[in-house]
């Protein structure tokens, strides 16, 4: 089960796991500017999809009104390790997500990222947002120019 920690209360999450993204039905996703595909572990397709976190991200490119592209979602442990990710890292719980920079203002996406997330991570090319305890980070003093922090 995962939970969410906001204000001191812990709240479970809605999830599902599949051991592909191809196995989850249509009518079984709910989240029209997103595809199972995009959202699955780059590594081996599987995929949790924790319905809060993707209400989240489509409530945000709603409000944001323009396509974002996601180049990391949910991981798999080994995917995750294989790439550098944090051992502790919200991409293997299925409620993080990194935002590439294509087509929208750094100040414009953080604004909408800030009504629907907890979590922030300032890179030099793409905004990570999770549902995690509420911290930020930037691993770069680039990244920190960047975003003006």
């Amino acid at each position: 089960m995962i939970y969410l920690e906001q204000r001191g209360l812990i709240y479970p999450l809605t999830s599902n796991s599949y051991t592909h993204h191809s196995k989850i039905k249509p009518n079984d996703w709910g989240w029209p500017n997103f595809s199972p595909g995009e959202i699955a572990c780059h590594g081996d397709g599987s995929i949790v999809v924790v319905r809060e976190a993707m209400n989240a991200l489509q409530d945000m490119r709603d409000m944001l009104g323009k396509p974002m592209i996601i180049t990391s979602a949910y991981r798999s442990p080994v995917y995750n390790a294989s790439c550098g990710g944090a051992p502790m890292s919200k991409h293997l719980e299925g409620v993080a997500f990194d935002i590439l920079l294509h087509r929208i203002e750094r100040g414009q996406l953080l604004a909408c990222a800030r009504d629907f997330f907890t979590g922030f991570g300032f890179y030099q090319t793409f905004l990570h947002v999770d549902l995690g305890p509420s911290r930020s980070w930037a691993p770069s003093r680039k990244a920190k120019e960047l975003w003006r922090l």
